[in-house]
């Protein structure tokens, strides 16, 4: 996991107390999606983008060259995707329950 992923899972577990993980899927080009999920594998929050380009001068993200062709966030091209679990007390999942949210969230060729 990339600091800029904990700085946002940090940042959507205390936003949203109804989380128990952030899903996130991540393409070749290094752009990804990330957003906290519930126990019933549901969105929860906001979706929150971020480019596989460094930032500009001014600390602007750069558009992905792939990304502006395609138009969208093509998830055909998805080289990397889970779940970042929260580590807290009151949030803790089984292996089971992850498993469940797992398949909820991304379909049944989830692996935990």
């Amino acid at each position: 996991m990339t600091a800029k992923y904990s700085d946002i899972k940090e940042l959507i577990l205390a936003s949203r107390p109804d989380a128990v993980g952030v899903a996130f899927r991540e393409l070749d080009c290094g752009c990804a999606r990330l957003c906290g999920v519930s126990r019933q594998g549901d969105p929860v929050g906001e979706v929150y983008n971020l480019s596989g380009q460094p930032a500009t001068r001014n600390l602007e993200p750069l558009v992905c060259l792939k990304c502006y062709r395609d138009k969208r966030f093509a998830v055909e091209r998805t080289a990397r995707k889970g779940i970042l679990w929260a580590d807290g007390p009151d949030r803790q999942t089984g292996t089971d329950e992850r498993q469940l949210i797992g398949i909820a969230v991304f379909g049944k060729d989830y692996s935990n």
